[in-house]
């Protein structure tokens, strides 16, 4: 009866140590890097690298989407900003609005160049803030 016990608790242990030692060798997607003066297509909450050096830029958050929908008449254009982020120093980006398109940020110049639409609004109603932006990076010269 003992060794019953023993042997089933034996097993038990033995299965989860072999279901932990495989969950454990699931690898995250490799780092994706892009290059100096290269637009590139960011979504919300994605980190990438610049390909030259190790500064990451990491889109955050929409903080204002007032864009006309394409299927609708409006008297302007409206604004659109977002909080990025270079190497954990926030700044904010906008299109459309008083607010600059581009930030000085650690000796480059990040600039946002549009936002991509991958659904657009079926109607006037919009449902979500677009998640997707292209984004430009330069280094300054010093």
């Amino acid at each position: 009866m003992k060794k019953k016990i023993i042997l089933t608790v034996g097993s038990v242990v033995g299965l989860l140590l072999i279901v932990l030692w495989m969950s454990s060798c699931q690898q995250d997607e490799p780092p994706r890097y892009v290059s100096l003066s290269d637009t590139f297509v960011l979504s919300l909450d994605e980190v990438v690298y610049l390909h030259v050096e190790k500064d990451s830029i990491r889109f955050e958050e929409v903080l204002e989407d007032s864009l006309c929908p394409d299927t609708a008449l409006c008297i302007r254009q409206g604004s659109f900003t977002i909080q990025c982020a270079f190497n954990q120093q926030k700044f904010n980006l906008s299109i459309g609005s008083v607010l600059p398109n581009s930030a000085q940020v650690s000796g480059y110049t990040v600039s946002l160049t549009q936002v991509v639409w991958v659904d657009h609004w079926p109607t006037t109603n919009k449902t979500s803030n677009p998640t997707t932006v292209e984004l430009l990076v330069t280094k300054n010269l010093e």
